[in-house]
């Protein structure tokens, strides 16, 4: 369970992937249950291997709003005044390097996604994706494609 934007998340491995699911928007959930010698027992729990590789510390900053995607290391260069908010996002131990006397540059793991794009977006001026490229690419689509909505 994942408790984040005021809401609860189930993180379940399904079809061979995590997948997040909101607590207050589930219906009809019930436990699947096969019959081994005479009784029902709970199925056996898949993905166990792969959620005890998952720091959940970790997982919760660079997924946002709970959409997945493609984790991905982005580099992005942020005015110095974003520090705190950067800190807030990623977490106290990402390595923040100094680009020039205003700005600085991280690169942290992200979940490339809309919501990702629209956290950037709402930062406006005072950060740029820097790499990889093709995460700009994506980017500067996700804007174009908005914008073209209010010509």
């Amino acid at each position: 369970m994942i408790y984040t934007d005021d809401n609860y998340y189930l993180l379940a491995y399904h079809e061979g992937k995590f997948k997040h699911f909101r607590v207050d928007r589930m219906e009809s959930v019930e436990t699947i249950k096969v019959e081994r010698n005479g009784l029902m027992v709970p199925v056996k729990r898949e993905g166990k291997d792969e959620f005890d590789k998952i720091d959940m510390s970790a997982y919760t900053k660079y997924t946002f709003s709970m959409y997945g995607g493609d984790i991905e290391k982005v580099t992005m260069v942020f005015q110095n005044r974003m520090l705190n908010v950067v800190l807030d996002r990623f977490g106290k131990d990402i390595l923040a390097v100094p680009e020039d006397k205003n700005h600085f540059r991280v690169t942290v793991p992200v979940a490339v996604s809309q919501q990702f794009f629209g956290w950037v977006f709402g930062l406006g001026k005072y950060v740029r994706i820097v790499g990889p490229e093709h995460v700009k690419e994506m980017m500067q689509k996700s804007l174009a494609d908005i914008a073209a909505r209010y010509e």
